[in-house]
């Protein structure tokens, strides 16, 4: 469902989300985007975040279109997201 979703969250296919809660507040989610499939194509596994876990903003993308490092250049999904010695890692 997509209720109470921002309309930028709900026009991304968002399969296998990954969210955590920021140290000073708000969240931050990743999940698998529809364009994950080879890294010469669009950008994949957007950013969102929400101060509520109600309305989602579009912050970025893990990998932008012909970023992608190489060793993770097709079929990428279920991005997880972590937050490690005060660092976010996706």
């Amino acid at each position: 469902s997509t209720q109470g979703v921002s309309s930028a969250a709900s026009d991304v296919y968002k399969r296998q989300p990954s969210a955590i809660a920021l140290p000073d507040g708000g969240y931050l989610a990743v999940a698998t985007s529809n364009h994950a499939s080879v890294s010469s194509g669009e950008d994949a596994f957007p950013i969102y975040y929400s101060a509520a876990l109600v309305d989602w903003e579009l912050k970025g993308h893990v990998f932008p279109s012909g970023l992608w490092p190489g060793y993770c250049d097709r079929n990428m999904w279920a991005p997880e997201i972590h937050h490690v010695n005060g660092r976010l890692i996706f």
